[in-house]
């Protein structure tokens, strides 16, 4: 195999797929692992948080073992961030990375999806970057209600 300056900047959209679902799971930690020091009625809310990101990683995870061949074999010119999270020292830290997360990934599957030559595929990356935004709405929504608790 031939390898270029370049080679480090594509992958496949199941290895990214992959890599997205491994920083859904750190964002799900960082809010499991504070979830017995909060009052019963807050950590409930806290933990429906938890199980949304937790199926957004399976669902991840999913797509880049079982999706579509065109889908998770086309490689795209894309650098992954090395950069984790900043630490979440706090629950409000915990969940404003788990947002951010979600938000870099839609951000990404758009960009994505703009530069897609087939239908199928913009299509795909657009359902998938829905169903992102679609768990940050609930997030907020849990949130919310979670402070008038």
């Amino acid at each position: 195999m031939i390898h270029t300056e370049n080679d480090q900047t594509f992958l496949s959209y199941g290895e990214l797929f992959s890599h997205c679902a491994g920083r859904c799971r750190g964002a799900e930690r960082a809010i499991r692992s504070r979830l017995d020091k909060l009052d019963a009625p807050y950590s409930k809310a806290m933990e429906l948080v938890a199980d949304a990101e937790h199926r957004l990683a399976t669902d991840l995870a999913g797509y880049a073992e079982k999706g579509p061949d065109n889908l998770v074999c086309t490689r795209v010119q894309y650098t992954l961030e090395e950069s984790a999270p900043a630490e979440a020292r706090s629950l409000a830290d915990a969940l404003q990375n788990v947002v951010r997360v979600n938000e870099q990934l839609a951000e990404v599957l758009s960009d994505q999806a703009d530069k897609a030559a087939l239908d199928t595929l913009r299509e795909t990356l657009e359902t998938i970057g829905r169903e992102i935004e679609a768990v940050n709405r609930r997030i907020s929504m849990i949130r919310v209600t979670a402070r008038d608790v």
